[in-house]
């Protein structure tokens, strides 16, 4: 592999400086840095053409996003995102390519193309998210005196689902929902021994981007849980978890976003026991 002293050599790092540099890549660039934190596993096998065409953009951009890192062309950026793989299953290409083309008839055809995705999206989730992550996150959970939790639209679901839950295990939990458009006045409750888990995916809710953004000035502690590192909740909170970056005919998931509201409770809930005993 030929790379520039400040080439990423590992995915970590790619995405630790494109996270970095996002603000000052050109429009154009930014297309590309979107479509590959979103579609990583494409990026890592497709070709130039076929990516620049998915992308949106002309094939020299697709170089020039490389170069951009520190690489010196677009296949030596494309190793490092292929090792990503290797590392965890030697199935993608098949995965990727039936994504791509298949184009089912039947509701049940529908049907399998999400459980697909689903599954993708889990997968990934599983060999993203770190047993630090997790430690970290039940302890934010365990020393918060109130838990705020907000999500909108799509997110929403995840967000009651994920307060209800926390309510049941005996933390105080209220959910943000903006009722009656009083979401700025319920985020001005957030105090200093709080935390705000703030859930939010592209196009992301301004509601939420504007809330995290108050809360972050304040200083209140902050769980994200959006699709990836180029997300504005990523950069304003103090753990963020990445999930369901996948679309699926035209929606995006939010498998991964329950899962992980699932693991957290239940982990936070057996945290809780172990204190007991």
């Amino acid at each position: 592999m030929t790379l520039t002293q400040d080439a990423p050599a590992t995915y970590d790092d790619f995405r630790r400086i494109l996270s970095d540099r996002f603000d000052s890549l050109s429009p154009q660039l930014r297309l590309v840095a979107e479509f590959i934190v979103q579609q990583p596993n494409r990026a890592a096998l497709e070709t130039v053409a076929e990516l620049s065409h998915a992308a949106g953009v002309r094939p020299p951009t697709m170089v020039r996003f490389a170069q951009a890192l520190g690489f010196t062309g677009f296949t030596d950026m494309q190793r490092v995102l292929r090792a990503r793989l290797v590392a965890r299953t030697p199935t993608y290409r098949e995965r990727i390519s039936e994504a791509v083309d298949k184009a089912p008839k039947e509701p049940v055809g529908v049907l399998s193309d999400f459980i697909s995705s689903s599954r993708e999206s889990l997968t990934i989730l599983e060999s993203e998210v770190t047993a630090d992550d997790m430690r970290r996150a039940v302890g934010m959970l365990s020393a918060a005196e109130r838990v705020h939790v907000m999500g909108m639209r799509r997110s929403f679901p995840v967000a009651s689902y994920l307060a209800y839950n926390l309510s049941g295990f005996g933390v105080r939990a209220h959910l943000i929902d903006g009722s009656g458009g009083m979401a700025v006045q319920q985020t001005q409750m957030i105090a200093g021994n709080d935390l705000m888990i703030a859930i939010s995916f592209p196009p992301y809710a301004p509601e939420v981007t504007d809330a995290i953004t108050a809360v972050a000035a304040a200083g209140r502690p902050i769980i994200a849980i959006t699709d990836g590192p180029l997300s504005p909740l990523a950069a304003k909170s103090d753990l963020c978890f990445e999930t369901d970056a996948q679309e699926t005919h035209g929606f995006r998931l939010i498998s991964g976003a329950m899962c992980l509201s699932q693991a957290l409770v239940v982990s936070l809930g057996l945290h809780q026991a172990e204190q007991q005993t």
